[in-house]
């Protein structure tokens, strides 16, 4: 390791040489993450070389240890934010970014033990209202602005009433919410992915109807040429809410209609419509839908792709939970599936007297 810590360091000072290493910066955060006496060693000269890597994504990978550093980032992604909204629109310019502010905020609480403040939370939900409410930010903004204001739903249930208050007030301007900048370049996403996420946001918080699902749901089936990227937009929209908070929906219409719309994706012409579709289904999966999801699965496991077939027995804990009998079924059938992996996996689940 001594070596291999020397070569990287002269990889470091040199910057001919640092542009023709392509994971440089991944070598140097796993080796960091896997003894915290490394960092030392190339602190000071990522600091010095590599300074843009040094204050972003190596900090956010590797230092995120204290109290004190994750409420550091957070106010920063905070602030940056909050000037993108400012900013936006003025003088008619618009800028598409690359990062995701509301997502790396949202990753943050998420993997690791962050006490959040009342003041914290607060300045979270301030920058998402802002950004829901700009009519001039790009609708992919505000779409990004319903999904971290979702996770919170099973996070931080307990601040209730800081929800709930920063609810009515946004819902109350829903008219300025659904509205924002669309066509700029690197910005693909639809007014109605923007309204679909804002009704899931709400949903999080038992805000919304399940006829507004219905209506929302019956436009996607009434135009069956929808976009791919709206699809696959909709879906892993539906998969982050279902992860984030496993009783999303209150009412059985609500989830049922949830469950036809992932079913109807599955058979997208799509591969990677329906990977998103059968993760979905996977969510959504319990003894009570058992009858009409497994049915599906298993037909995946005759006739889809490998990688929507390994995504199905991932879930082996799940499945085996769900129907024993069903679960055997489907892996006698990939035992013998056309594509090694597939094959071996399966093999090994059996050998294991799943």
């Amino acid at each position: 390791m001594k070596i291999l810590i020397e070569h990287l360091k002269r990889v470091i000072h040199d910057e001919v040489l640092r542009e023709r290493c392509f994971h440089l910066e991944n070598v140097i955060i796993r080796i960091c993450k896997e003894k915290s006496e490394y960092l030392s060693l190339f602190e000071d000269d990522l600091r010095k070389h590599m300074k843009n890597f040094y204050e972003n994504d190596f900090s956010l990978e590797v230092q995120l240890n204290t109290q004190e550093q994750i409420e550091k980032f957070i106010r920063k992604y905070i602030s940056i934010i909050k000037k993108r909204n400012e900013t936006q629109g003025t003088d008619n310019k618009y800028t598409g970014y690359a990062d995701n502010p509301y997502k790396t905020i949202e990753n943050i609480l998420r993997k690791t033990k962050f006490r959040i403040t009342d003041d914290m939370l607060d300045g979270i939900l301030k920058v998402c209202q802002e950004t829901l409410l700009a009519e001039k930010q790009l609708l992919g903004c505000k779409v990004d602005a319903c999904q971290l204001v979702a996770f919170f739903s099973s996070y931080y249930a307990s601040k209730k009433i800081y929800f709930d208050s920063f609810l009515q007030e946004i819902i109350d301007e829903e008219r300025k919410i659904l509205n924002g900048t669309t066509g700029i370049l690197f910005d693909t996403t639809s007014k109605f992915s923007l309204r679909f996420n804002y009704i899931l946001m709400k949903l999080s918080y038992e805000k919304a109807s399940s006829n507004e699902l219905i209506e929302i749901l019956s436009f996607v089936d009434a135009n069956n040429n929808n976009r791919i990227v709206d699809k696959i937009s909709d879906l892993n929209s539906i998969i982050s809410s279902l992860k984030n908070k496993k009783d999303l929906y209150s009412d059985e219409t609500s989830k049922l209609l949830t469950l036809q719309f992932s079913l109807n994706l599955s058979n997208d012409p799509n591969p990677d419509v329906r990977l998103l579709a059968i993760k979905s289904l996977l969510l959504l999966l319990s003894k009570e839908n058992q009858s009409v999801i497994l049915p599906r699965l298993s037909s995946a496991i005759d006739f889809d792709t490998s990688f929507i077939k390994n995504v199905i027995l991932h879930h082996s804990e799940k499945l085996k939970n769900i129907n024993l009998e069903k679960y055997r079924f489907m892996l006698e059938k990939a035992k013998t599936d056309n594509h090694y992996i597939v094959r071996h996996y399966a093999a090994k689940l059996l050998s294991n007297k799943a």
